[in-house]
């Protein structure tokens, strides 16, 4: 599976940003994005994104989208929990759909999906193609009243950027936290780079700030609600190279979360904005087996519901740390064994789910000249194939040609296994019996049959 990268999405760990020894941290690496509802009076309206492709040819290409959903439960007083990721919904019935479309620079669309409420987050698969080298367009738009924080997850080869973009400010106050980079080019020399801000709800409620190359923080006025503010900054020739945006919410913030909007240029052209991308943390690994006779196979691919999102099992997905909701697909002919997971930080969890497979033994005696058959028929409902053992026990007065009183082989629900083996009594005025169990382990299914 092509290595994917995580892009805006907030995770719990130390990223030193400061050159020159300076003390400056941001200990959540990278804010949300944005998408706030067109009822919402700041009117934020479109978020305007592109995906620059890179390479020399055509490459596959996977987008993904964490928490495209509004998440109900979202807006509440956990804002400093990591599971917080900002949320909202406003009134009295409360509605808000947000749609997603990838366009190629000629306007032909590529992906568009629509996504409404829910009670969790999760990833969505957006896009899986072929893509050219160059640039595409992602649009995000949010009707009704409320606001829809979101990350987007892409391979490798893509790039997103934005020139006025929203971000998403919630998490613990006093925390620096990375809102996205800025690329100055030595031509830069002598010009004006213009940061503007629009709705942050002024300087009580955040501090944005910049990070120049040569390790100086510079303050951005944080402008007041519904209003832009600028901060015109000379470049010099050490301020050549990567910038860091960042904003940190307050001890006095009175929001749980605080969307606002950023805007850059460069002497009054549009400079983008490069957001942040790294692999998830936090990943989830589910395999599954099916236990039959002692031994566990190994089961091909199908889906099954994790957090919601439905994965195949044998790929690795990402989740947030700590306990998470695992939901096996019912396969016909076994159980599933209940466990519970607790994902951690910055490790790799491997889970096996473990399908007990239902095996059911019948044994039919058949009259011939001289003796009787006997056939075992080993059957299932479970789909894919298993292994199986089956025993036979005679009593004394039974005698048979067979060299061994057992058979092993494999069956599924397409296939049984049957085993005939010819026996005579050697007592006939005697009725006795024959029993055929499942081997060790396989069950406790039996059958018995008179013989004659």
């Amino acid at each position: 599976m092509r290595k994917l990268t995580l892009i805006l999405i907030a995770v719990l760990c130390s990223t030193a940003l400061a050159q020159n020894n300076t003390a400056f941290e941001v200990r959540q690496v990278a804010l949300p994005l944005v998408s706030v509802g067109d009822q919402v009076s700041s009117g934020f309206g479109r978020e305007d994104y592109r995906l620059v492709v890179t390479g020399s040819s055509l490459v596959r290409t996977v987008i993904e989208l964490y928490s495209p959903e509004v998440n109900r439960l979202d807006y509440s007083t956990n804002r400093n929990t990591a599971a917080y990721f900002g949320d909202e919904m406003y009134g009295n019935n409360p509605d808000l759909k947000t749609t997603f479309t990838l366009r190629e620079n000629t306007g032909r669309m590529l992906a568009r999906r629509t996504f409404g409420p829910s009670e969790e987050h999760n990833i969505q698969r957006f896009f899986a193609g072929v893509l050219r080298p160059g640039q595409y367009a992602l649009q995000i738009e949010s009707k009704g009243n409320g606001k829809n924080a979101f990350a987007v997850r892409a391979s490798n080869n893509v790039r997103l950027e934005a020139s006025e973009f929203s971000v998403n400010l919630r998490g613990e106050p006093d925390q620096d936290q990375l809102v996205g980079f800025i690329d100055l080019p030595a031509n830069a020399v002598g010009q004006n780079i213009e940061l503007s801000n629009y709705d942050a709800d002024g300087e009580t409620e955040m501090q944005l700030s910049l990070l120049t190359p040569d390790g100086i923080s510079q303050p951005l006025t944080a402008s007041p609600d519904g209003k832009w503010v600028s901060n015109a900054i000379p470049v010099t020739n050490t301020m050549i190279g990567r910038w860091r945006v960042v904003a940190r919410a307050l001890g006095s913030s009175k929001q749980f979360s605080n969307a606002f909007s950023l805007r850059v240029r460069l002497n009054g052209e549009a400079l983008y904005t490069t957001f942040p991308g790294f692999e998830s943390p936090t990943k989830l690994k589910i395999n599954a087996v099916a236990f039959s006779c002692g031994s566990r196979t190994e089961l091909p691919s199908f889906p099954i519901q994790v957090n919601g999102q439905t994965i195949q099992t044998g790929e690795t997905v990402p989740v947030t740390a700590g306990l998470v909701k695992l939901e096996g697909t019912t396969l016909a002919g076994a159980n599933l064994r209940p466990m519970n997971i607790k994902a951690v930080q910055d490790q790799t969890t491997e889970v096996t789910l473990e399908y007990v497979v239902l095996q059911r033994i019948v044994l039919t005696p058949k009259p011939v000249v001289g003796s009787q058959e006997l056939t075992v028929t080993i059957s299932t409902l479970f789909p894919f194939r298993i292994p199986t053992r089956a025993e036979l026990e005679l009593p004394k007065e039974i005698s048979t040609s067979a060299k061994d009183l057992f058979v092993e082989g494999a069956i599924s629900s397409q296939q049984n296994l049957v085993w005939v083996i010819s026996v005579q009594n050697n007592n006939p005025n005697n009725q006795t019996r024959a029993i055929a169990r499942l081997g060790r382990e396989c069950g406790s299914s039996q059958s018995i049959s008179s013989v004659r």
